[in-house]
Formats: structure tokens, sequence, C-alpha cells
């Protein structure tokens, strides 16, 4: 083929419109993609600008140069998340999976094996919104953060010799920075340097946090740093806790896990028990079955959510809390309770329920067991259908259908009393949906939802 026909065909391609384009575009490899767009300028704002060609794809490279140079071609990034692997190469994908922080959400970034996350975060800084950072043999220099001006949500994970360092100006901030999230690892170096420096990024955002997570024992002196009126804190249960919850009585919702420390119940009985703040929503994890019978004793009359997971296959009775808790309107249960724990809830204890999410009714672990033949299922359901049929409330039941767990996609049902066709403009039925996927399933999941009217 001549030149001159090349050129011809060249130019034909490149002045197609931006629809045929795009088709056009969709069937490249990412190499091909990067390829495209560092020749052409018209092709590289088209594709910043239409991030569904991006969406999971993944490339690999050898240094972080390289890295960077392909990211400077790459759209703009909303998410970004970092991992350590032990790799001669650095892997990044383009997650398609981002959906779920929200319509607004744009295209998250996954990066392995990068080990000056603070480089990174410098390179990506404008259009960051959710941060998720391993840091794991590096330090990690927090005033790197201040390249993120836009940054929402910040998760930090400790691992191995890891560390936060600097400290935090107290006369800036990230000004739309509302959640904030800490872990360490049990087997990482732990330094004082990295308290002091965490310290002082919650000082500085004090006025303006709205939920802040302690995910590990060795992290909760940062509690000291937190408002007194916080909004939502999720922690786990350790020396100090119960000394720092004290002084936050502004609290609207709490979660205690108890993973790390299931002794410690009679203090959390104990402080719930003389706990004066205005409460709304309490999530209790892995703590033993015979906390939820005195939680109606606790005082919490204002609590509206109230999640539970114990033990899996133990009883435990719900009927004496649920009647002292007369705002409740929204009841999540973690696991799948037992036939005794569903018979436990009487109409008149529930007054305001609105929703009752758990995993599912009775997963029995057959091989290829369908919801509808399973015989563990056909003595749950009615129990439901009954709950929904006499609650004061329009109640609305969410749970998995399906017992076989083996299965790559399932489905999640929903139990109402309205007709069918109120099912789309009804705001509990979307909520059902939505507290499924954030309670009861992974961000990897999916699954479709069916909704039947109990009559």
């Amino acid at each position: 083929m001549s030149a001159a026909r090349m050129d011809e065909e060249k130019l034909t391609l490149l002045s197609l419109p931006d629809e045929p384009m795009l088709e056009v575009l969709s069937y490249l490899s990412i190499e091909d993609m990067f390829a495209a767009v560092q020749a052409c300028p018209r092709l590289r704002e088209l594709t910043k600008t239409h991030l569904s060609l991006w969406r999971g794809k993944w490339f690999e490279v050898e240094d972080v140069d390289e890295l960077y140079r392909r990211l400077l071609v790459s759209p703009n990034v909303d998410r970004l998340t970092t991992f350590c692997h032990c790799m001669e190469t650095i892997t990044a994908d383009f997650s398609d999976t981002c959906t779920v922080w929200g319509p607004n959400a744009r295209t998250c970034l996954t990066v392995r094996n990068v080990e000056d996350i603070g480089s990174l975060v410098w390179t990506l800084g404008g259009g960051l919104r959710h941060v998720t950072l391993t840091v794991c043999k590096e330090d990690l220099p927090l005033s790197l953060l201040k390249e993120a001006p836009g940054l929402e949500i910040l998760y930090l994970i400790f691992k191995g010799k890891g560390r936060a360092t600097g400290m935090w100006p107290q006369g800036v901030v990230l000004p739309r920075l509302r959640y904030a999230v800490f872990d360490c690892e049990p087997s990482a170096a732990f330094s004082r340097s990295t308290l002091k420096a965490l310290r002082s990024l919650l000082q500085a955002h004090s006025g303006q946090l709205w939920s802040v997570s302690v995910d590990s024992p060795r992290l909760l002196p940062l509690l000291s740093s937190c408002p007194s009126d916080l909004y939502e804190l999720n922690v786990v249960v350790g020396e100090g806790l119960f000394a720092s919850l004290r002084r936050l009585h502004g609290l609207k919702r709490l979660r205690v896990d108890f993973t790390y420390d299931n002794d410690s119940v009679e203090e959390v009985e104990n402080l719930l028990k003389s706990w004066s703040g205005p409460l709304a929503g309490l999530e209790l994890y892995h703590f033993r079955p015979g906390m939820v019978r005195d939680l109606g004793l606790y005082g919490l009359s204002s609590l509206q959510k109230l999640v539970l997971e114990t033990p899996r296959n133990q009883e435990y009775d719900l009927g004496p809390a649920l009647a002292r808790l007369p705002r409740l309107r929204w009841l999540g249960l973690v696991h799948v309770p037992l036939l005794e724990v569903l018979r436990g809830i009487q109409h008149a204890a529930i007054p305001a329920l609105e929703m009752l999410s758990m995993a599912a009714v009775a997963p029995c672990y057959r091989y290829r067991c369908w919801f509808e033949d399973c015989k563990i299922v056909a003595r749950h359901l009615p129990v439901l259908q009954d709950l929904v049929r006499r609650a004061p409330m329009s109640l609305h039941v969410v749970f998995r259908e399906s017992c076989d767990h083996g299965q790559d996609s399932f489905t999640c049902r929903v139990l109402h009393k309205h007709s069918p066709a109120e099912s789309s403009c009804c705001a509990l039925c979307t909520e059902a949906k939505d507290v499924y996927r954030t309670y009861h399933s992974s961000p990897d999941d999916t699954f479709k939802v069916n909704f039947v009217q109990v009559v």
C-alpha cells in the first residue's frame, strides 16, 4: 500500500464524528488506547470525557516513571486505592465497581506495588475525592494530601514499616473532607510519630469531620482528637475506648466491633446504660448473644437504627429489647437468624419498624439448592410474611433469596404490603436495595431484586 493511500485512510479514520470514533476506540486494548491518546490530542480529549472506555481495563509497567507517563494521558481519577504486593512490576486497573460510591463517581484507579504513594497522590491530586492508601515500607508525609483539595474520604492502612510523618499545619484544611478511616495491622511496626501526625490531621479538621473510623486497638488514642459533637464513630474495642467515648456525648451513630476484645462487654454495657446523648444508630459486631436481651435496658429510647452481628447459629431473645425501643425504624441482622429469633419479634414491640434486613432467610448450603424448593426456607418465609402483614407500619423485609452461596450472582427479595405497581416509586423499596448492598453483600457482588407483595 502506498504512503499516500495510508495517509488517506488515517485521515478518514480521524475525521469520523465522535460517536463512531468512540465505537472504534471501544475495541482497543489498553495498550493500544495509550498509544492512540499519546499520538492524537483529539483522541486524548475524547477519551477523557468518555470514561466507560477505561473502566475494567488494567495495565502493567516496569517502573514508576512509565506509570506516571501513562497517568498523564489517562482520565481524571475520582478514587485511588493502593495495595502492597511483592512483585517486580507495577500493575494498575481502572475499576468498573466504583459506582458503589454513588452516581457522581467517575473513575477509580487501583495501583499495586508502588512504594512512593505520596508522589502518586501528588500526580493525581486535583480530581481525587476518595483515597485508600496502604502504607507498607515507606513514610507517608501527610502534607502531600494538600495536593488533593477535593478529598472527601481518606482511608489510611499501615502495614510493615509504614509510617505517617510530619505534622499537619493547623491553619490548613481540606475543605471537603468528611470521612476519615484509620487502620493498623497487628504485625505493623508501631510509631508514636504516626499517632502524632494523625492527631494533627484530625485536630485541624475537627470542625468539619462527619465520620471517623478507628479499626485497630493500637490507634484508639486518636479518639482524644475527635470533636465531642462528632456525628458518627466506628470503633473497635480496646484499652482506652470507654474513657474516650464518654466525652463524645454528641454522637448520633456508633458502631462497636468486639473482634479484638470480647471480654469488655460489661464495660460497654455500663457505658450504654449511662449514655445521655441523642444516639440514633447503634451497630454491634462480634459480641455475645446475651447482650441483646439487655439492649432495651440501656435507656436508648431515641434509637432508630440497630444492626447486630452475633455468632452464627446462636439463639438470642430480641423481644425484650425491641419492646423498649419505640422509635426503632430499621433492624439489621448481619447473620442469618434462627427461626426462634424471628418468632420472638412481636408485632406490638415494633410500632415504628419500617425495615428488617438479613443476609438470607436460612441458607442450607446444599449445592444448587433453589429458594423455591428449599424445605428450610419453607419454615422461615411464613414467619417473615406474617411480620409484614401484621406490622403497624409499612414494614419492608429484605433478604437473599438463594440458598447456594457458591453462585456468582444472586437474587435479593423484598417483602412489602403495597401493590407491585408502587415498588418503582416507593422510597422504602429503594432503601431496601441500598441497605442490602451496604450490609449484606460485597462491592463486586451482582444481584437483582424481586419485589413481592404480601397479602
